[in-house]
């Protein structure tokens, strides 16, 4: 694909000039004789380089520069064009963040090179900024991955700390009274209910990887907050037997159920 150039400079004999040699060399060019026109184009049109007379009526190139800066999101090349005492502006102009100047009468070999060097330091910017922000991603992606390592330990944690706590409930032996069957049984249930638990999480956990590859979506499901905090509560319970706290779930049976 051609580079697109858009010349902007008052005399008319100049500007064919300047588009005749440009095309010669493979570019596309298109001219404007007034800097207003060319901003007008700029709201329908974008070009890759842009080369503006320093010296032109109403609008000089050093104004038109500053309106395109203000408006455009992504900044084009743009090359001032000036006369040779007039060194002083160009070296200002690139200060101010343009890309290049050529002095008058243009070498158009040096304005060529010009062009190349202004659009591989873009190509260049941009993949810089490419780059910093694919690192800015990486690390909100770390971040987020060791919270939801954090939270996942955490949520293997309860019903871990539960098996644990009712299997030594079960291993002590109960003074002044006998450990009898339905006791054992409950204890195991519960034993059993938070391996389930367990189990589920990790499933859970392996499907979440395959989402993550991209090999699943997911579905949401309803779910009970009743049944929910009963889960916690189940979970909690060898804590709570040990330090004899009772417990009671009220929930509002008109509260609704969650997509989660």
């Amino acid at each position: 694909m051609k580079t697109k150039i858009a010349s902007c400079d008052d005399n008319q004999m100049n500007l064919v000039l300047l588009e005749t040699q440009l095309v010669k060399k493979g570019y596309e060019v298109q001219s404007f004789n007034q800097g207003t026109d060319l901003l007008k184009r700029l709201e329908q049109e974008s070009y890759d380089v842009i080369l503006l007379d320093y010296m032109m009526p109403t609008l000089n190139g050093w104004d038109i520069y500053t309106r395109i800066k203000a408006r455009e999101e992504e900044m084009p090349v743009v090359i001032m064009v000036t006369v040779f005492d007039n060194l002083r502006l160009g070296v200002e102009f690139i200060k101010e963040g343009g890309s290049d100047f050529v002095l008058k009468p243009i070498d158009f070999d040096h304005l060529d090179l010009a062009i190349h060097r202004a659009l591989e330091k873009k190509v260049m910017q941009q993949a810089l900024e490419r780059h910093m922000t694919e690192q800015i991603i990486m690390r909100e992606t770390d971040k987020a991955r060791t919270d939801f390592l954090s939270r996942m330990s955490h949520d293997f944690r309860l019903p871990l700390s539960a098996i644990l706590g009712f299997c030594q409930i079960a291993l002590t032996p109960i003074k002044g009274a006998a450990f009898n069957k339905n006791s054992k049984e409950e204890l195991f249930e519960k034993i059993f209910h938070n391996g389930q638990k367990l189990e589920k999480m990790i499933t859970d956990l392996l499907e979440l990887s395959t989402i993550e590859m991209g090999h699943e979506r997911i579905d949401h499901r309803s779910l009970s907050l009743k049944d929910a905090f009963k889960d916690v509560l189940l979970s909690l319970q060898p804590s709570l037997t040990a330090n004899r706290v009772e417990t009671q779930i009220e929930v509002d049976p008109d509260l609704p159920r969650v997509s989660a």
